[in-house]
């Protein structure tokens, strides 16, 4: 258990690690057709959210369907979503003009816990940081191509 503990923790710092420069300078997403350009890591967004919560392997064939701006979605890495957290802002921490009406909850990422099976990392939008949940638990989703 500790071992699995101190792995944890690392890999939670290294997610955070990428948040220190991830505050939203002006004009660094573009919208376009109901996405959001991010000028810094050259990746698409979906604006608007599904009202839905999604186990881990929904919200994989979620994105994969989505048809918005031609289609081509996918459910993001855990460190593509921390790239868009804004840790200047809190409930959501995020910026606000480019994702509006995202809620201050938990978001899934493709990325599986090496450390547990059948968990995976999702990212809490209430202060901007990782964690693990259970796959099966239903989170809310925003794809990125």
């Amino acid at each position: 258990m500790k071992r699995l503990l101190q792995f944890t923790c690392w890999a939670c710092s290294l997610v955070t690690a990428h948040l220190a420069d991830a505050n939203a300078p002006a004009c660094r997403y573009a919208l376009s057709n109901g996405t959001v350009h991010d000028t810094r890591t050259n990746l698409t967004w979906q604006q608007a959210l599904d009202p839905r919560s999604f186990s881990v392997s929904e919200a994989v064939a979620y994105c994969s369907g989505l048809a918005l701006d031609g289609g081509g979605w996918r459910l993001p890495k855990i460190s593509e979503l921390a790239s868009i957290a804004d840790r200047t802002q809190s409930n959501p921490a995020i910026d606000l003009n480019a994702f509006p009406g995202t809620p201050s909850e938990a978001f899934w990422s493709s990325s599986p816990s090496a450390a547990t099976e059948n968990y995976s990392w999702s990212f809490s939008f209430v202060f901007g940081g990782p964690g693990t949940r259970y796959s099966g638990e239903r989170c809310r989703v925003r794809c990125v191509r």
